[in-house]
């Protein structure tokens, strides 16, 4: 949830729009009607929890096909490698690249 208000922002409702924009686009227009729980006349529209519902989705997308910048393909075994960030993620995360940067440096430095 803190992820979709971060991102959208807290809402009584989001719009379809908003559900194309983190799907990317994804689906068929008839998913999207399929796929929303609140409507109001024929304005299409998402709770909070269906949008969460949807990011999951898209999240499961990408990490079982691979992310991609410039369409490389990242397999979800090299992901699987990974340490598991459950907790404190932006600290944590942190935490392993300043380990990593310390021993790319020392590394560096033996070589030099």
């Amino acid at each position: 949830m803190d992820s979709v208000i971060e991102l959208l922002g807290e809402k009584d409702f989001y719009t379809k729009e908003e559900a194309r924009w983190i799907m990317k686009n994804q689906w068929s227009a008839a998913r999207y009607i399929e796929a929303a729980d609140l409507s109001v006349g024929r304005e299409i529209r998402y709770s909070l929890d269906r949008m969460v519902e949807l990011m999951r989705e898209r999240c499961h997308y990408v990490m079982s096909r691979g992310a991609t910048l410039n369409n490389p393909h990242i397999p979800i075994s090299y992901v699987e490698r990974l340490p598991k960030i459950t907790t404190e993620p932006a600290i944590n995360l942190r935490r392993l690249v300043r380990a990593y940067l310390e021993s790319a440096s020392s590394t560096d430095d033996a070589t030099a």
